[in-house]
């Protein structure tokens, strides 16, 4: 699956995804360091991404490429997500099909993801790693280094 999912790498704190391209543009979501986001676009040292199904846009200097990036492939509408590695252990909650989850590692069949912010697994059989389409955000990221004052980015 190509698509441009990148991980959030702030120093502290949470990274502010606004309205529009620009530092006085009202903040609509926050960010936290090593969340995953899709980005649409980049323009100016502005990356435009995907959170929560709406749009916005963060200072591309603090994205990276996510290379433990993976999209639940089921043949259902959801896949379970489990408290241990094991199709008997309590379920946790449901990743929709399409919904892209950060792996930490996988031992055999599974893979131990982070769900809702917290430890958990799924069947590595309905996972399908995120290969990067082009977006290439260094030229974008040395814009806004220069750009923006990082005190405006962060809540």
């Amino acid at each position: 699956m190509a698509k441009n999912i990148f991980e959030v790498k702030t120093e502290e704190g949470n990274l502010n995804v606004r309205a529009a391209g620009d530092t006085s543009a009202a903040v609509v979501a926050k960010l936290a360091k090593g969340a995953l986001v899709e980005v649409l676009s980049v323009e100016n040292g502005w990356a435009k991404v995907e959170v929560n199904g709406k749009s916005g846009y963060c200072a591309a200097a603090y994205l990276a490429q996510a290379d433990n990036a993976y999209e639940v492939t089921t043949n259902s509408a959801n896949l379970n997500i489990r408290s241990a590695a094991s199709t008997s252990a309590e379920v946790l909650g449901q990743a929709a099909k399409g919904q892209v989850l950060k792996v930490v590692s996988t031992d055999g069949d599974w893979a131990e993801v982070e769900f809702n912010g917290k430890k958990a697994y799924a069947s590595l059989q309905y996972l399908t790693q995120v290969t990067s389409a082009d977006v290439n955000l260094a030229e974008a990221a040395a814009q806004s280094s220069k750009l923006i004052d990082s005190t405006d980015l962060f809540g």
